[in-house]
């Protein structure tokens, strides 16, 4: 009998150490996967460089010219930083669907056409096109290469001011995720994917967009060959 009792109380202890130990397993996981997405997430935020691309535009208005490069050598700074964006963006709609267990996912998914990732992509194409068919016109100064404001057409400069419109409002909806101090990067993450979807689907962003796919269709048919 108290061979069975020893044997039996082993076991007990035995099970119980194995249970705490695969608490712990499991505590360490769920804690390594914390801080993985965490330092995912500040990452892509960090580098989702939508106010910086909305400031540089805000001085191309300012000034009435487009900065393509230094003195010399051409460079088309805003068709890279509008794909980085569009990537980014994508990235983070990647995240956001198992950390908030796809809740409103297709309000905010850049599966398909007509997203937001779409429309930064729209934007890298506008600034390719409009480059590539004014190439031959840059001026240059002692910043680098630019093009004049004189060698656009009215329509293209609207495309400018529309573009730093929505990225200064996208912007502005970031920054704002933001303000409460006591917030974690994943609920600032929700609101911003979510707040940034609500407006990019008003009708008055729609029709905006709209325009910008007309002119860059307009400015690929210019296109050299």
């Amino acid at each position: 009998m108290l061979r069975s009792y020893k044997i039996a109380a082993i076991l007990a202890v035995s099970l119980l150490i194995i249970s705490v130990s695969i608490n712990i397993i499991n505590y360490k996981s769920s804690k390594r996967y914390e801080v993985a997405v965490d330092s995912a997430l500040d990452y892509f935020f960090s580098n989702y460089k939508v106010g910086s691309i909305n400031r540089s535009l805000h001085y191309v208005l300012d000034h009435k010219k487009i900065h393509f490069g230094e003195a010399g050598e051409a460079f088309n700074y805003f068709q890279r930083d509008f794909k980085e964006l569009a990537n980014m963006h994508r990235e983070l709609t990647l995240l956001y669907g198992p950390i908030h267990s796809y809740n409103n996912y297709e309000k905010i998914s850049s599966i398909g056409t007509d997203n937001i990732f779409d429309m930064f992509l729209d934007y890298s194409v506008f600034f390719e096109y409009l480059y590539d068919n004014n190439s031959e016109s840059l001026d240059v100064e002692e910043e680098g290469l630019y093009l004049n404001f004189n060698e656009l057409e009215d329509e293209v400069i609207k495309g400018i001011e529309i573009i730093t419109e929505i990225t200064g409002e996208l912007e502005r909806i970031r920054s704002e995720s933001y303000k409460n101090k006591n917030i974690n990067v994943k609920d600032v993450l929700e609101n911003y994917m979510i707040r940034s979807a609500e407006y990019f689907n008003t009708q008055e962003v729609q029709e905006k967009i709209q325009v910008i796919e007309n002119i860059n269709k307009k400015l690929i048919s210019q296109a050299k060959i």
